[in-house]
């Protein structure tokens, strides 16, 4: 059955509720779309749905609520569907007034006040889905629909996924974004809303314009790296730099954009030594932060579609090679165990130790394992950093930390890797290796625990 705009206005008149609804639902809206009455029929539908929106918030009217509020979902759904008829009947449905009400003034109403309390959360999640597929590819409906009715709500919006229409709302904000109409201050608040998601832990399975959203930004948007300088308080900034590792840790990822991962190298290299500070010396700088950053640096060295921005960054090798001597040097001292000093015993890992087990949660668990990983990669096939790693004694700090260390995962296995890539083809490092002497085994609990006969390399200290 196809409406006839007319029809559909004379049964609104004479108060047919119930006729109105028919026809509303057995509409034919595909067919009469494909028509030159497009223009007409889109003005009796927004006809219908403000004024059943009006009548609904009404105190003189003895209808039922519910039957305006089925109204109010039908029309809304042939205006939602409508949208997909393109440009000129977004923009004819936006402009769309009637009486002292223009379309910007229900859509607030709906959306953001507490007149939406009257609707079903089916007729509200409808309203939702129609002011999204109004945003669609057209920058003039996406900008009024952000000036008139979104900017000013979005505190109302600290965490998208708060609400119960999450998803329509994520979309909302990412077809604003894409268009290009907003400034770096807009960007921040909206990324600001997402992060919070993550943040409180949601799902966000079921929220795919979220992922979509969070992808977008740190691939394609080039000034990404301005809205994280200015994220506040560090917590955003940190949860923002893990979902960027586990992006990129993921088999099958989308490259991250350059400018975002040389900002990153940037930020590294600007607060590294923060991890070497005692907390009181700490101003707002977030260790975690940097163990952060350095997780995405890892990754992109082991990614070779990154090598051309990594490859000719000497400073970051030095950084990273600096960073790992001091804190070998740190973890070596006999005066007192510390962060960095290598453990021994596994029972110190273990849920049911009495000793203290919260050494994952350390800044410094992985984080020597994870240098060394760093520096393996930053050197393969790369005579300057090799001769750098021999010149500033890198290289001696990867020899003595072949040793198994619990604090370390895999920090035995990253150390061969990195004297192989250090040495290969660099005869210089070769003789290094060659005048090393063994002088026993490692003596480590590790070892005893797992009754492994395991040696380790040891400087000799009489050469």
């Amino acid at each position: 059955m196809s409406i006839i705009p007319d029809q559909l206005i004379a049964t609104l008149k004479s108060r047919e509720y119930g006729q109105l609804l028919e026809i509303l639902k057995s509409s034919d809206l595909n067919q009469l779309l494909k028509t030159d009455q497009v223009i007409d029929l889109v003005v009796a539908i927004a006809t219908v749905f403000q004024q059943c929106v009006q009548l609904l918030w009404s105190d003189n009217v003895n209808d039922k609520p519910s039957t305006f509020d089925d109204l109010i979902c039908e029309s809304c759904r042939l205006l939602r569907n409508s949208c997909a008829a393109g440009a000129m009947v977004q923009n004819r449905i936006i402009a769309f007034e009637l009486g002292s009400y223009n379309m910007y003034d229900i859509i607030n109403a709906i959306l953001f006040s507490s007149e939406a309390s009257r609707l079903s959360q089916k007729t509200r999640k409808m309203c939702w889905q129609y002011v999204a597929n109004i945003c669609v590819q057209n920058a003039g409906t996406q900008r009024e629909i952000w000036s008139k009715c979104i900017a000013s709500h979005l505190s109302q919006l600290n965490c998208v996924c708060d609400t119960e229409n999450n998803r329509e709302c994520t979309m909302i904000l990412y077809n604003i974004f894409i268009s290009e109409i907003l400034c770096t201050i807009d960007v921040k608040q909206i990324v600001e809303i997402l992060l919070q998601c993550i943040i409180n832990g949601h799902d966000l399975q079921c929220n795919d314009f979220h992922q979509l959203f969070m992808e977008h930004l740190i691939t394609k948007y080039r000034s990404i790296a301005s809205v994280y300088d200015r994220l506040v308080p560090a917590e955003k900034r940190l949860y923002f730099i893990y979902y960027v590792a586990d992006h990129m840790k993921a088999v099958r990822h989308d490259v991250i954009s350059t400018p975002l991962l040389q900002f990153i190298c940037k930020e590294f290299k600007k607060k590294s030594d923060c991890v070497l500070k005692t907390p009181s010396t700490v101003d707002t700088i977030h260790p975690k932060e940097v163990i952060a950053l350095l997780e995405v640096i890892a990754c992109a060295t082991s990614d070779e579609r990154y090598a051309f921005v990594l490859s000719s960054d000497t400073s970051l090798f030095i950084n990273v090679g600096c960073l790992l001597r001091s804190i070998h040097e740190i973890g070596k001292r006999e005066s007192a165990a510390n962060i960095f000093t290598p453990v021994q015993k596994l029972n110190q890992l273990a849920p049911n130790s009495n000793e203290d087990c919260s050494i994952e949660r350390d800044i410094s668990y992985q984080l020597k394992s994870t240098l060394i990983r760093t520096l393996a990669n930053l050197a393969y096939k790369n005579k300057e950093n090799q001769d750098l790693a021999r010149e500033m004694e890198f290289l001696i700090a990867v020899l003595d930390s072949t040793a198994l260390d619990a604090r370390n995962p895999l920090i035995k296995e990253w150390s061969i890797l990195a004297i192989r890539n250090l040495c290969e083809n660099n005869m210089e490092n070769q003789e290094i290796i060659r005048q090393l002497t063994k002088v026993g085994d490692s003596k480590s609990d590790i070892l005893k625990e797992f009754n492994l006969d395991l040696g380790s390399l040891r400087i000799n200290p009489n050469e």
